[in-house]
């Protein structure tokens, strides 16, 4: 609110690619409608506040309503949570409101950006009458081997009930994972409170994600210790990661010093979890065990 006069753009990740945090997106963008309104009452020339997310960790993560929550546009991958694979087909939100206003919002167009069947494709007007919402931006034609592999895993999300249905066992996936990192003293007490100060001759990491499920996507944030127990060497985010793999268990490391682990809810089932604690514990024993 205090500096809501001074804005144009609201640019925000919907899913922390660090720590998994999902913003409450709904509530961002009432706020956005409300700044808005204001706006147009107090001086209807004055641009409007536009409302824009990044949505590459949300997308097949959490549900998205953004036509219904008013965003103006939106933009992400689809070989995270979508499957699809490395450098593949990207997705792009724009509101069916700003359809039209080509003048206040310059756009880079192209013939694939005006409707066809039924539509003035063919009709070879001097003025170009674009298509409502994202297609109005469409330049060219996609590859239609990219949208083969989207699609493929779109039909398998459907078969799934849908990104609600994932999205209720997801929460379930990381409250165990959770449950079971706690429960082996694997944590180190944090601001949050939880864990096991008790097992201080092992290496241990720190929960970075939020604390409530509802508010975390798929991904728990791991942080490694900067220090190891008893005089040992610390130990990095990239031992652990590299240990982790030689066992089979895919994550990721991220500076400074984070490790995701991500159960995601089509592939992976509470045995795939139970089976990445039993690593990540003999990993982090031997890690703290070296000379």
């Amino acid at each position: 609110d205090e500096h809501a006069s001074r804005l144009a753009l609201v640019l925000l990740g919907g899913v922390n690619y660090l720590t998994g945090q999902v913003l409450d997106m709904r509530a961002i963008s009432e706020h956005v409608l409300v700044e808005n309104g204001r706006r147009e009452a107090v001086e209807p020339k004055e641009p409007p506040l536009v409302l824009g997310y990044d949505c590459a960790h949300a997308v097949g993560n959490v549900p998205l309503q953004l036509h219904e929550w008013g965003v103006d546009f939106a933009a992400w991958c689809s070989y995270k949570y979508l499957n699809s694979g490395a450098g593949c087909l990207a997705g792009l939100f724009v509101h069916e409101k700003h359809a039209s206003d080509s003048e206040l919002y310059p756009r880079l167009s192209g013939w694939w950006g005006v409707p066809h069947n039924p539509g003035p494709r063919f009709q070879m007007r001097h003025a170009s009458d674009a298509a409502p919402g994202a297609p109005g931006f469409a330049c060219s034609n996609v590859n239609p081997l990219m949208v083969a592999c989207v699609k493929a895993n779109l039909e398998v999300l459907r078969r799934a009930g849908g990104v609600t249905a994932t999205r209720r066992k997801a929460l379930l996936l990381t409250s165990y994972l959770e449950i079971l990192l706690r429960s082996r003293g694997l944590t180190k007490p944090t601001e949050r409170g939880g864990g096991d100060g008790g097992a201080e001759a092992r290496c241990q990491v720190s929960i970075t994600s939020p604390a409530s499920p509802s508010e975390r996507g798929c991904q728990l944030s791991l942080r490694v210790s900067a220090s190891s127990a008893a005089g040992k060497p610390a130990v990095s985010m990239r031992e652990l990661e590299q240990a982790l793999a030689v066992r089979g268990v895919v994550t990721d490391a991220r500076e400074p010093n984070i490790v995701r682990a991500a159960p995601a809810p089509l592939y992976n089932s509470y045995a795939d979890v139970l089976a990445f604690v039993d690593c990540l514990e003999n990993c982090l024993s031997e890690l703290s065990e070296r000379v």
